[in-house]
């Protein structure tokens, strides 16, 4: 009976149906909690009454259906505690509780050679200790426990769990080591998420060798130290997040490499590699300080790769090996110590749109500088970067260039520049001069020159964009009035002065 439209509490002539085996009453509008006569249903082996609105306790009684194979309470609104006798009960096979917010619980020690195949808690209030009697469980392909609050570290039986499939742990506050659990054991396993944990020790490089392998999360922990090289790795590995060693250039399928927020201080650039399909690769928030060369013959295959984020490092030099990626599409360099120049080829790759250099050292811009770059994005704030203001890309949406030392007039065509221009941002350098009228040709949404020694009146224009919507000129020297000069086609919605 699912999906009839069924309303209001559950109707009383069920208990007339005392041999039912089978209740699917799913995406109804069942509210009220579960009648009393639901425990003379002896027979019962799979109840199912996803999406209704019980939004009471689970009764103690349904630990006495000692046929239920399978239980889905998904998306009910439960609330209270959940009964942890129902998960002893022995023919339980499936079990998913899901998405109810306000419910909580606790595991239960489980019996030897439990039938439960399927354990779904995720988005629930569940929490307490992972039991070591899970490892009982012989026959569980699936754990779900996202979004709930576990605590204590992952028991080593888990390398018992020789059927798993899916092992879904993020967002918890397990903590402690892995690497005394024989992950080699899981050899079903496809779907492993650890990460947003408190995990740490260093990782196993058994975890990385169930042949079905295709999904690694491992980020946001605390792991240190290197991985030593594993012999056997998955080649059905499509994304993975976490420390690698040499060995992840194996991973053929692979296409995301994230291994970001960790405290690792190598990644191994060189050696022969073979991910051809690799695009996306993360590093931010280490403690890398890499040193690359440019005739490093591993560095220059990775020549694929679209969209490389190696932000809030120690890296001092700016990575030369990237003026051979001709596909790159995003660079993140931000919060670095790299001193020095801004390399001109960096201008030179075609398809480059978004680039973030802030948060370094750079003095100064490599010339000859180009008249054109397809960067669209380009974050410059927060360095030392001196001499005149540079503008060579039409095509630019997002410039930000403040708290930086450039000590140049304004260009009197600077409009003509910024035609594509929403967010532009000047302030906290040593500009001088007067604000061409040109600078209206552009379509700000948002425009800041503060902090400067900008000097005259302010472009009358200036108040009557219609796309303008934030104008800062605050710590300059400017002079005039604006009253009466704003007209009813102004769209600022911000206007510091």
């Amino acid at each position: 009976m699912s999906g009839t439209s069924l309303s209001g509490p559950t109707d009383q002539s069920l208990a007339k149906l005392q041999s039912l085996s089978v209740i699917r009453l799913d995406f109804n509008y069942i509210s009220g909690p579960i009648p009393a006569f639901f425990a003379n249903f002896s027979n019962l082996t799979v109840l199912s009454l996803d999406f209704n609105s019980i939004s009471a306790p689970i009764p103690e009684f349904f630990a006495n259906f000692s046929k239920l194979s399978s239980l889905s309470l998904k998306y009910c609104q439960l609330q209270g505690t959940f009964p942890k006798e129902i998960f002893q009960v022995p023919t339980l096979q499936n079990i998913d509780l899901s998405h109810n917010l306000n419910l909580d619980g606790s595991l239960p020690e489980f019996p030897k050679n439990g039938s439960l195949r399927s354990l779904v808690l995720r988005w629930t209030k569940f929490s307490g200790f992972l039991p070591n009697s899970i490892g009982n469980l012989k026959m569980l392909s699936t754990i779900d426990l996202s979004g709930c609050s576990f605590t204590g570290s992952i028991p080593k039986s888990m390398e018992n769990l020789t059927e798993l499939v899916s092992l879904y742990m993020p967002s918890q506050r397990f903590h402690g080591p892995i690497d005394f659990i024989h992950w080699e054991n899981l050899v079903n396993l496809v779907h492993l998420q650890l990460e947003f944990n408190h995990l740490n020790g260093s990782i196993p490089s058994s975890i990385f060798s169930s042949p079905l392998l295709k999904e690694l999360l491992l980020s946001h922990n605390q792991f240190s130290g290197q991985l030593h090289e594993f012999p056997n790795v998955s080649s059905n590995l499509i994304t993975l997040e976490g420390p690698i060693p040499v060995s992840i250039l194996s991973f053929r399928g692979l296409y995301t490499l994230d291994l970001s927020s960790n405290n690792f201080t190598r990644f191994p650039f060189n050696g022969p590699q073979q991910l051809r399909n690799l695009s996306t690769i993360d590093l931010s928030h280490n403690s890398l300080l890499v040193l690359y060369n440019g005739s490093s013959s591993s560095a220059s295959s990775f020549t694929q790769i679209q969209d490389m984020n190696l932000a809030s490092n120690k890296l001092r030099r700016f990575p030369n090996f990237l003026r051979n990626h001709i596909y790159l599409e995003r660079l993140d360099l931000s919060e670095n110590q790299i001193q020095g120049m801004v390399p001109n080829w960096i201008w030179g790759i075609s398809s480059l749109s978004q680039l973030n250099l802030s948060s370094n050292s750079f003095s100064t811009l490599e010339g000859p500088l180009p008249k054109y770059s397809s960067v669209s994005v380009l974050d410059l704030h927060s360095n030392q970067l001196q001499g005149q203001v540079p503008f060579f890309s039409p095509s630019a949406r997002y410039l930000d260039y403040s708290k930086n030392r450039f000590s140049s007039s304004l260009p009197t065509e600077i409009g003509d520049f910024l035609a594509s221009t929403v967010f532009l941002s000047l302030s906290s350098n040593n500009l001088h001069g007067l604000i061409p009228v040109s600078i209206c040709n552009a379509s700000y949404e948002v425009l800041d020159m503060s902090n400067n020694s900008l000097s005259g009146m302010v472009p009358q224009c200036l108040t009557e964009m219609k796309s303008l919507r934030v104008l800062i000129l605050r710590k300059n020297n400017l002079n005039g009035t604006l009253s009466n000069r704003f007209t009813g086609y102004c769209g600022l919605r911000a206007l510091d002065l």
